[in-house]
């Protein structure tokens, strides 16, 4: 049987720089596959790329052996494949309701998945609570009985009860549907016990690949060897395409600057391009110690 999901040597990245290379994983109909990995691993850099949101560096995507090269919104509209971000991707002004309906699925299939709609769907989306907001998500992706689901950390934030009725539901459609499901996830202990077999990423590379009861008996080893810590590679690429932006953005204000100083004769500012660093090495730390302070 070909497999519905496949990469072939698959290299992507940002600003055309690697930051997955040599990615071979496949996804065969009814079969869960979680991808496991450190911060900064390539993770959602490879299921943007399969998405079709990258274009690829170089390598294949195949979906059932046919290589893909159309955008993310074709291959949801016509290749059958659903994503699930970690942001939640929910119409804060739309009614729960509305939200199930835009996505083109049945709302009745939706409040199969997760009955604890029902009394919601009147509600708007930015009222509900971060819980019912991924539920609502996936509802809506699984409700149009998509091939293969794409789902990332969707456990990022929410209760354990949650994150088990959200991979229960992936599990179920996999079973019952024939779906086939890709999910990333850090919570890998939880992950596992829904899926079939398991890819570890570390420094954008798959380095190991095994079926989840295995990977299961070995986890404090896997753990231990590649899940703590942070792989700096993905993040080292986010903020070099950060700072570009930034450093076009000061540039055309040091021109309005210019301008106005021209006009009016008086210092507007005094800032120079040697001073952008600076100012992103103290944008950076401020951002670190945020984060230290959010996971204390």
């Amino acid at each position: 049987m070909s497999a519905l999901l496949e990469t072939r040597n698959l290299m992507a990245g940002y600003l055309s720089r690697e930051v997955v290379r040599n990615v071979n994983l496949t996804v065969q109909p009814g079969e869960v596959v979680c991808l496991l990995g450190p911060n900064g691993a390539g993770k959602t850099t490879t299921l943007l790329t399969i998405a079709g949101e990258l274009e690829p560096v170089d390598g294949l995507v195949m979906f059932s052996n046919v290589p893909t090269f159309t955008p993310m919104y074709q291959r949801v509209r016509d290749g059958g494949m659903a994503m699930v971000t970690e942001e939640r991707l929910v119409f804060t002004k739309m009614s729960a309701r509305d939200n199930l309906r835009i996505g083109g699925g049945s709302v009745d299939d939706a409040l199969s998945l997760f009955p604890e709609l029902a009394p919601r769907l009147g509600v708007r989306g930015g009222m509900l609570s971060g819980g019912e907001q991924q539920m609502l998500a996936l509802a809506r992706a699984l409700s149009r009985k998509p091939r293969l689901l794409l789902a990332d950390e969707l456990s990022l934030g929410l209760a354990p009860k949650v994150v088990d009725r959200l991979l229960g539901a992936v599990r179920r459609a996999a079973d019952q549907e024939g779906m086939g499901a890709l999910i990333v996830e850090q919570h890998a202990r939880k992950a596992l016990r829904y899926a079939d077999r398991m890819y570890l990423m570390a420094r954008g590379q798959i380095l190991m690949h095994l079926p989840a009861s295995e990977a299961i008996g070995r986890l404090d080893e896997i753990e231990e060897a590649y899940l703590r810590g942070t792989a700096e590679t993905e993040e080292d690429h986010l903020e070099h395409l950060r700072r570009k932006n930034k450093r076009k953005a000061l540039r055309r204000q040091r021109v309005r600057e210019r301008e106005l100083e021209r006009l009016s004769g008086a210092i507007v500012s005094t800032r120079t391009a040697a001073d952008d660093d600076y100012y992103f090495d103290q944008e950076q730390r401020r951002r670190e110690n945020n984060e230290r302070l959010r996971s204390n």
